[in-house]
């Protein structure tokens, strides 16, 4: 056995968040905590998922290991089992194995080359908003357009969008704001895209959104301990 690690269905579910942008994934273990770390299938968005060893109710390693998964089928496997099932993830040297008490899976291991590196960039502007409430203002922009702009300056933010549809703007004060250093004007990004990447996120956690100009909109929030990290590249209008 190289790797064993037990815990709650909620933290798989974030694991498997990475079918949403990719077919195949690598999951990464060592002492450290189990990482996955990948581009999405157009090359728009990438996806970072950290489980630390702390939230989880066994967690073995014997030896660094990284191991390729197709992402639809282990999303699709882990839908089999009760949301109130623990389950144990465990590796070996050319199987995944996945069981609770009652069943047990046996998943190949693929070959994936995997994300190289996800960007790293100093953020200016930094926001926050219930998962709740973003998903339904998400869900709100999407009746207008496919895109929706952020624009934040003097302790307001706006999201703005327009389309066939006609145009809808929607205001908020500094109490969703953590950080501005300098102000973001208009910065577009595809709805859909950010739909897929917090689908898992809990509705009573917070999101934590992080924006610079011209740049990549950068997403955190935890699902049950498992901290995501999401990155969307922003829609140039041609």
């Amino acid at each position: 056995m190289t790797a064993k690690i037990k815990m709650g269905y909620e933290m798989y579910k974030s694991i498997s968040a990475v079918a949403n942008i990719q077919n195949e994934a690598n999951l990464s273990f060592d002492v450290s905590g189990l990482e996955v770390k990948e581009l999405s299938v157009n090359g728009i968005s990438a996806m970072h998922i950290f489980v630390a060893p702390s939230i989880c109710q066994t967690y073995e390693v014997s030896k660094p290991v990284v191991v390729g998964i197709n992402t639809a089928n282990f999303k699709n496997i882990l839908k089999t089992f009760d949301k109130k099932d623990t389950i144990t993830m465990e590796v070996t040297n050319d199987k995944i194995i996945l069981q609770s008490i009652t069943k047990t899976f046996l998943l190949p291991i693929i070959e994936h080359r995997g994300a190289d590196k996800l960007p790293e960039i100093e953020y200016p502007v930094s926001i926050i908003f219930n998962a709740k409430e973003f998903k339904k203002l998400l869900k709100d922009i999407s009746l207008i357009s496919g895109f929706l702009g952020f624009s934040v300056s003097n302790n307001e933010i706006s999201i703005t969008a327009k389309g066939d549809a006609g145009e809808t703007k929607f205001r908020y004060g500094s109490e969703h704001i953590q950080k501005i250093v300098s102000s973001i004007n208009n910065t577009m990004f595809n709805v859909e895209e950010i739909n897929k990447l917090i689908s898992v996120a809990d509705n009573k956690s917070n999101i934590d959104i992080y924006l610079k100009e011209n740049e990549p909109i950068k997403i955190v929030y935890e699902v049950a301990g498992v901290k995501v990290r999401c990155y969307l590249a922003p829609y140039i209008e041609g």
